[in-house]
């Protein structure tokens, strides 16, 4: 849900007028794309827009995010973060070093409205006049007001005309504009403004309705607005009042806390406030004075008054606000104290929830950002694009704190520069680090930060048992609690490298929950490992794509690439070349040309397990040596990358063998240790044995170290080597075992027990068809083969379809289970013996060329058991429509509407009627067909929403109906209904379907949804 930015609308300490006609003038915004309010200061410009705002909560018609403008918005970068945090978006493009395009940052702010189809979302700007005309931060306007999809709307409020050209859309009518004449107290509401405040209404008549003049008039005898500040207001408080009055002017805002620190006691600060006109306050007890007369009752101070209480209220808010604090430490010329705060207000954790630090660079004086803290905060600010620069900044900075003797700014610098040193795997920098250490050692601050960097740089250096001694060492409260996640994470690598995968698992789950959503994607990566190294693959699979959700949301180039590479590793071991051939080249893309050491090292080894499944191991050979060059395999932080791919160093680079076999590698990887020596034992000398002698729990962790092909090789040589049942994990890796068979039956100076079961276990692998078939079973089923359609005889029999189509629906079962279901009637042996003729019948219609006795290629038996197979051969909409469907929920958890909108359009374009509609009312059908028609109904709808923001109303119109089609009780198809006909003006038509909706809704006896109630409210 979009949140606001900065501030909520304030809410005024006295009763307002409500101004009806305005109200229903600006409650157009739902209605046009672009609402302007010109005026002058003291219009009631933001009053108003909290009225607008606060009615629209009470009835929603969509949805409104608030962004108060101020200087430094003319910067397009720090304005595109306002927007995109008031929108609660994320723009990656903001976090990249350069300069910016401003009109494609404002169009990618136009697409994130786009998303939240159908709902209506508004931005609502206040103080534009903020932003220069020929800024980039107008630019960044223009491009977010020309690319508005049709549910989205912008209010535009400020004392001048926006700073962007609004003639053509005004031209088209999707322009409301409000200005100073419409803004001003009318008779009426001038009238009802003197009665609501208990005055004669002459007493207005000369202010021209200004509304900030009435309000100041009600509250004094004397006609001068200066007379009233002067005399009225002030003079009726004490002089204690009046200078805490003062002071909330002078800050631009207090609460009670703050006042209390800055001024000092127990100040009755709410009472106060509510005497005085003009003063708002939000949910957080935050007061405001409004701005037409704050500044003169901040000169009640004088100014060497007013620089001290900004300069107070700067240090005390420090660690709650940095940027307010650096904003009013500015104000008061205290630089020095400002230097102070940054030196402890960008700790790491104090930073962890503040997404600002560009824009606070940007608001600091020159002398401050040519000091050791401006390059702190530069460095800071560079780290999320730009790693190598931020350490060169945050150097600068160490070197110049240690020189100055200033041990709070060294430490700040240390804190940064030590997780910027594990990233690179930068020993040197941690030498670095650690001299300086020496210097900020007596802090009490410090130890924790020390304790971690131990952890830290024994991880860099590949010490496991390191890690866990500096961990242990270490007090918990000695640190915050944005450090626990990494503090978890370095536990469980560490034990994942000494080969305790299960304990590693149970921390890396652990530390996945404690991490804020900018770190779960980076720390689910040792999770997938650890869920592999325990067997766990389908599991490791579910975490695996999450991971890679996680890292497309908020991951930095680096932890997206490595994500990446990990990805392009287990599609390569599972013989999916193609796939991991288009992973690694995100990963390289994400790497640039200058990749961080960790980066380049995951990329080798996973391009090595892509040459292998390719069977080119001596390019393969050649990356691994690379990997390897110039050091030991136990050397250096790659060591657990090392272990992880232990199968590939052993068998392919020799000299690496006596290294692992020296090396007590854990419980977890004694496994791959002994299926590589296999592997070489078989290879290197034909000893059979080592294969044959492969236990359960050897095979049951070989897929997360070892390539298919290479499984399949060492399951022939265990069956050659008489280990019962070994056959059977060849079979399990179908037809792309054939081509390792036959290599080994060729192979010269293997053993003949080996030739002759690779040339036995060939005639139990399928060979690939002829053709591929392609299956469509939404409507009546169909059966293709090479594009044309199959007639074969035995097709034209029900039952034949009904098998096939229930082996899809239940991907397969028992003979007893798949003969239950479609001989219910009959006893059990004559339906297994039906069973037997028509899969028969089915196999001839699937595989016309298969000899007599010969395997199936796409349904695999398996002792009792049927599986249905394709192996990519066989096409099937049902499941391409599903895929669209994931890929498309994909591109909208990615932030590409666009992208999702032409997949959903895709998969819709499958659907020609219910999924099995052949296999009629059958009991195991039914759920079947009933949840894929859920997930079209929901696509359509989905489809329809985005098309409406695209503004296309009659594809919407004919997207719903599609999807009434399906469930005509659909409350979303009929809301979208609803909103397509208002999109294309038909308020009767409107009508006429919600009122269809409503009567549904009550024959089920269930209420509408809000999003129901929105679409009714726009109709009324």
């Amino acid at each position: 849900m979009p949140r606001p930015y900065r501030y909520a609308p304030a809410r005024p300490g006295r009763p307002l007028i409500r101004r009806s006609a305005l109200l229903r003038r600006l409650n157009k915004r739902w209605d046009r794309q672009i609402t302007v309010i010109v005026a002058g200061a003291g219009f009631g410009k933001s009053a108003l827009l909290a009225q607008a705002l606060d009615e629209n909560a009470l009835a929603p018609r969509g949805v409104d995010c608030w962004l108060g403008c101020g200087p430094g918005d003319d910067d397009a970068r720090r304005l595109a973060a306002g927007l995109a945090d008031s929108l609660g978006a994320d723009l990656p493009h903001l976090h990249q070093p350069g300069d910016l395009d401003p009109d494609a940052l404002g169009a990618l702010l136009a697409g994130d409205l786009w998303r939240w189809s159908p709902r209506q979302v508004c931005l609502v700007l206040d103080d534009v006049h903020e932003i220069g005309r020929d800024s980039s931060g107008a630019a960044v306007l223009a491009g977010l007001v020309n690319n508005l999809p049709s549910n989205g709307h912008v209010v535009l409020s400020g004392r001048t005309d926006p700073p962007l050209p609004l003639a053509r859309l005004e031209a088209q009518g999707w322009v409301e504009r409000l200005g100073e004449c419409d803004m001003a107290f009318g008779d009426d509401e001038l009238s009802s403004f003197a009665t609501l405040r208990g005055m004669p209404r002459d007493r207005l008549t000369d202010l021209g309705g200004w509304p900030a003049l009435a309000e100041l008039r009600t509250a004094g005898a004397r006609d001068a607005v200066d007379d009233f500040l002067a005399e009225e207001v002030m003079a009726a408080l004490t002089r204690a009042d009046r200078r805490v009055v003062a002071t909330v002017a002078a800050l631009g805002g207090a609460d009670q806390t703050l006042v209390d620190t800055v001024l000092g006691g127990r100040i009755p600060l709410a009472a106060l406030m509510a005497r005085l006109p003009l003063v708002s306050c939000d949910d957080h007890g935050w007061f405001a004075i409004h701005p037409v007369w704050s500044e003169a009752l901040s000169r009640h101070l004088d100014e060497a008054e007013r620089q001290q209480v900004q300069r107070q209220a700067g240090l005390a808010l420090a660690t709650r606000d940095i940027r307010q604090a650096a904003e009013l430490l500015v104000a008061a010329g205290a630089h020095d104290d400002l230097r102070a705060v940054l030196r402890t207000g960008c700790r790491a954790h104090v930073l962890s929830a503040f997404s600002g630090v560009t824009r606070l660079y940007a608001s600091l004086p020159d002398s401050v950002r040519s000091a050791p803290e401006g390059q702190l905060v530069a460095g800071v600010a560079a780290s999320t694009t730009d790693v190598d620069r931020a350490v060169d900044l945050l150097s600068t900075a160490a070197r110049r704190f240690a020189e100055d003797g200033e041990r709070v700014g060294l430490l700040t610098a240390l804190e940064h520069l030590a997780m910027y040193a594990h990233w690179r795997e930068d020993v040197e920098l941690f030498g670095t680090l650690w001299d300086y250490a020496q210097q900020v050692d007596g802090l009490p601050e410090a130890r924790g930060v020390i304790a971690l960097g131990n952890a830290l740089i024994a991880d860099t250096l590949g010490d496991a048992r390191g890690v866990l001694s500096a961990l242990d060492s270490l007090d918990v409260d000695d640190v915050a609690p944005y450090w626990r996640a990494t503090v978890t994470w370095l536990r469980a690598t560490s034990e994942l490298a000494l080969g305790f995968a299960e304990a590693a698992r149970r921390n890396a789950e652990l530390a996945v929950s404690q991490a804020s959503p900018a770190l779960r994607g980076a720390l689910a990566m040792l999770q997938v490992n650890a869920l592999e190294a325990c067997g766990d693959f389908d599991r490791a699979r579910e975490v695996l794509q999450r991971m890679l959700d996680e890292l497309d949301r908020s991951g930095n180039d680096h932890t997206r690439g490595v994500g990446y590479a990990i990805a392009a590793a287990r599609a390569a071991f599972a013989g999916a070349v193609d796939e991991a051939d288009r992973l690694i080249l995100l990963a390289h893309q994400c790497g640039g040309k200058s990749p961080l050491p960790s980066l380049v090292a995951t990329m080798r080894l996973s391009e090595a397990g892509i040459a292998v499944a390719r069977g080119d191991e001596g390019a393969a050979a050649a990356l691994l040596a690379r990997a390897v060059d110039g050091h030991k395999v136990s050397e250096g932080r790659q060591f657990f990358n090392h272990l992880r791919r232990l199968p590939l160093l052993y068998v392919l680079v020799p000299d690496t063998r006596d290294e692992f076999e020296a090396l007590d590698v854990g419980p977890c990887y004694r496994p791959a240790l002994r299926l590589a020596q296999a592997l070489v034992a078989l290879r290197e000398r034909g000893d059979l044995g080592p294969a044959a002698g492969l236990r359960g729990q050897d095979w049951a962790v070989a897929p997360a170290f070892l390539p298919t092909v290479w499984t399949v090789e060492l399951a022939t040589g265990a069956a050659a080597g008489g280990q019962s049942g070994a056959e059977t994990r060849v079979a399990d890796a179908g037809p792309a075992a054939r081509t390792t068979l036959l290599a080994l039956t060729d192979r010269s100076g293997a053993p003949k027990a080996l030739r002759t079961w690779a040339r036995t276990l060939l005639d139990s692998v399928p060979p690939e068809p002829g053709a591929p078939l392609a299956l469509s079973v939404l409507g009546p089923t169909t059966l293709q083969r090479a594009g044309r359609t199959v007639d074969h005889p035995h097709w034209r029999r029900e039952r034949v379809r009904a098998l096939l189509l229930l082996l899809l629906a239940r991907g397969g079962g028992t003979r007893e289970e798949l003969a239950g279901a479609l001989w219910p009637d009959l006893d059990t042996s004559s339906a297994l013996r039906n069973l037997r003729v028509t899969l028969s019948y089915l196999l001839a219609v699937l595989e016309p060329d298969r000899r007599e006795g010969a395997p199936s290629f796409f349904v695999r038996t398996d002792g009792a058991t049927l599986r249905l197979t394709t192996h990519g051969w066989l096409a099937v909409d049902a499941r391409q429509l599903e895929d669209c469907f994931d890929r498309a929920g994909e591109a909208e958890r990615a932030g590409e509407p666009s992208a999702a909108l032409d997949l959903y359009r895709r998969g819709i374009g499958l659907y020609r009627g219910a999924y099995l509609t052949d296999a009629g009312y059958e009991e195991w059908a039914l759920p079947h067909r009933d949840r894929l028609s859920a997930r079209f109904v929901a696509a359509a709808v989905r489809a329809g929403e985005l098309t409406l923001a695209a503004g296309d109303p009659d594809e919407a119109l004919r997207l719903a109906a599609r999807a009434l089609e399906s469930e005509p009780w659909s409350e979303p198809a009929h809301r979208l209904m609803v909103a397509s006909h208002l999109a294309r003006g038909d308020r009767a038509a409107a009508r006429r379907a919600m009122n269809t909706c409503l009567a549904q809704l009550a024959d089920l006896g269930v209420p509408p949804t809000e999003d129901t109630e929105v679409v009714l409210r726009a109709i009324a």
